[in-house]
């Protein structure tokens, strides 16, 4: 019968399987459930355990996870290793999901899910920090490509090649010509400063010409 097996060979009475074990119509021998699974007394299969729950093999009840800390159990029900939805695994321990970003079940700390808008400098930190322009931060899972396009560096501030930071908004513009927004920037800024170096020179000159000429008269 399903749930027992006939031990030996030429006795008619089948023994009954004991919980935990299992035994298919005209089975040898009960077998014993894999981890994952349980069964109870006279089982024909063994039935996989719960979401949340896992087992050792050979059990009879599932033990669920520690879901006030954000555990749940992985794919096959053997060990409360993954986290819950808004938590992230961090060496084996659940975390709640940092600000600003997403943590869906099963997330580790290399892939917390970073909203747009936001930066983190590396998959070693749970730190988000906002963008000085959130349009440029995509956000993401992917620490490299954070920033948009045509925009690097810390809270993607920096620019491609190619391209200077427009500082009124802190996007990138593509440059004219082969120079460069900063290099124009600079000439003009120094351009400026030789104007008012030469003007001030020049009433300098004057102011000496005319106190030596009110002098002299």
């Amino acid at each position: 019968a399903i749930g027992t097996a006939k031990a030996d060979k030429g006795i008619a009475a089948c023994g009954s399987c004991a919980a935990g074990t299992f035994a298919a119509q005209g089975s040898a021998e009960c077998e014993m459930c894999p981890a994952g699974k349980y069964s109870g007394f006279e089982a024909a299969q063994c039935l996989r355990c719960a979401a949340g729950e896992i087992s050792v093999a050979g059990a009879i009840l599932c033990t669920p996870c520690d879901a006030a800390n954000g555990q749940t159990s992985n794919a096959d029900n053997t060990e409360c290793s993954f986290c819950l939805e808004d938590f992230f695994s961090d060496g084996g321990a659940c975390q709640a999901c940092p600000h600003h970003a997403t943590c869906l079940e099963g997330t580790t700390k290399s892939t917390i899910d970073v909203l747009p808008g936001y930066w983190r400098n590396s998959i070693d930190t749970t730190r988000i920090r906002p963008c000085l322009a959130a349009a440029v931060c995509g956000g993401g899972v992917d620490i490299e490509a954070q920033c948009l396009e045509n925009h690097d560096g810390p809270l993607c501030t920096g620019c491609g090649e190619g391209y200077a930071l427009n500082r009124l908004d802190s996007t990138c513009l593509k440059c004219d010509g082969s120079a460069t927004r900063e290099s124009k920037w600079k000439v003009g800024l120094a351009a400026a400063s030789v104007t008012v170096v030469a003007t001030i020179s020049f009433f300098a000159y004057r102011y000496v010409s005319l106190t030596k000429e009110f002098r002299d008269f």
